[in-house]
């Protein structure tokens, strides 16, 4: 329903400049396999920097 018409983009981007308008970095996290989610944080200028990992409980 919302896919691929811009909203995340539009979202993210206004969000990141913000908080760069206050902080010198900005930083997200995304699982591997969103991969959607990562191609377009990397649009937006976000780089690997720093591999995390996460357990789910439950």
């Amino acid at each position: 329903m919302w896919l691929r018409r811009g909203l995340g983009a539009a979202l993210t981007a206004g969000m990141t400049r913000a908080l760069l308008a206050r902080h010198d970095t900005v930083g997200l996290g995304v699982y591997p396999d969103n991969v959607g989610a990562a191609r377009l944080y990397r649009r937006l200028g976000f780089t690997n920097t720093l591999p995390l990992s996460s357990v789910r409980l439950g």
